[in-house]
């Protein structure tokens, strides 16, 4: 069934393509191939070390089970994911094989959904995750064994729990201390140890506060970008070693338009304009890339594809890829406005579910409340 309506999608896009003009099917075919591109931030290095202790704790030994957990914190589309895919993805020692016909996984990942339990958290893991279909209404008694021994079977060495903020997400606060008990018995079980990852918001360090955890931990930040108080000074004195916030940004910009895209840039990246880029994103990562990528289509389009001259990027794409995302007008554009500093911060911060608070319970256990007898009230 999923096959055919496979087809069927495909059939109804393939239609819809045809109808297009030739220019706007070029502009998105080739964003398509801009928007698979990956820009490089000084924490590859940062990550891959940190995996390196890990992989180097499974195989040797290490002082009071260090290494056995690693928090990758930072806010919504920072780039924690992305960041992840590549280094996890892409390492000769996490891809899938088969042994005796049955199939391998040295890495198994999936999303964490809210609310969050230990039982939903081990059904989830093993339909989705591991391709164990289950009952939906398995006891968790019974699941969380079952999701333990099936990662043993899948020989899983290291196992990636996204979004993992929502494990605090829960409908009984007791559930936190289940599941960040159990978590700790993956990570010292002497039958089949597995190293844990866990990425998510900043709030998922709270998860930490349990001892068990804290002391077997490391934690990779992946911070929002800071505007300095002088952003149109690009040379201040500091070492060479470390470039200025600006060279940073205009560092990403280049690399979206110049590399990726494989188109020039007129000369409006001095000043204020890696700040009011940082500004319009809300400090975030992935929002600016976003916004770099949107400006490149909006040249792609605005150029004349019958002239010989080469595609420019201009400031004022940066300025309509900006007014495209957030509607406002050129008053308000942080691009275009001599007051960016006073508008609102982040109009063209990707937004997604993570933004909108959920109810999280303490990282403590409560206490059990007594239940009632038949006609008594609580005092």
């Amino acid at each position: 069934m999923e096959g055919r309506e496979n087809a069927l999608r495909q059939t109804a896009v393939d239609r819809l393509r045809a109808s297009m003009r030739p220019k706007v099917v070029s502009v998105s075919d080739r964003m398509t191939e801009v928007r698979s591109k990956f820009v490089e931030t000084t924490l590859e290095d940062d990550l891959a070390d940190m995996i390196d202790l890990m992989k180097a704790s499974l195989v040797g030994r290490v002082d009071q089970d260090e290494h056995q957990i690693l928090f990758v914190l930072g806010e919504s589309h920072a780039g924690k994911t992305t960041l992840l895919k590549r280094a996890l993805l892409n390492d000769p020692a996490f891809q899938p094989y088969e042994e005796d016909y049955k199939p391998i996984l040295p890495l198994a990942r999936m999303s964490v959904f809210a609310p969050s339990s230990l039982r939903n958290l081990a059904v989830d893991g093993l339909n989705q995750m591991l391709g164990y279909p289950v009952k939906a209404d398995l006891k968790r008694t019974v699941a969380w064994p079952e999701f333990r021994d099936k990662l043993e079977e899948r020989q899983v060495l290291f196992l990636w729990l996204d979004e993992a903020q929502n494990l605090l997400h829960v409908n009984d606060p007791n559930d936190i201390y289940l599941i960040a008990n159990a978590l700790v018995g993956l990570v010292q079980r002497e039958k089949w140890q597995v190293r844990l990852i866990l990425s998510g918001l900043p709030d998922l360090v709270r998860l930490r506060d349990y001892d068990t955890i804290g002391n077997r931990s490391l934690i990779l930040p992946v911070p929002s970008i800071e505007i300095p108080e002088d952003p149109a000074d690009a040379n201040p004195k500091r070492d060479d070693k470390q470039p200025d916030f600006a060279a940073i940004v205009r560092g990403w910009v280049r690399e979206v338009v110049e590399v990726h895209a494989g188109l020039r840039l007129a000369d409006f990246l001095g000043g204020d304009f890696p700040a009011r880029l940082v500004h319009a994103c809300g400090k975030n990562f992935g929002s600016i890339i976003r916004l770099t990528r949107n400006a490149v289509e909006v040249a792609l389009l605005r150029h004349d594809w019958r002239s010989t001259e080469p595609c420019i990027v201009l400031k004022d794409d940066f300025g309509t890829a900006y007014k495209n995302v957030s509607g406002v007008p050129n008053l308000l554009n942080v691009f275009h406005a001599p007051n960016w500093k006073d508008l609102p911060l982040g109009l063209a911060r990707i937004r997604s579910e993570d933004d909108v608070e959920a109810p999280t319970a303490d990282v403590r256990p409560a206490k059990k409340v007594k239940a009632l007898r038949a006609g008594e009230r609580r005092k």
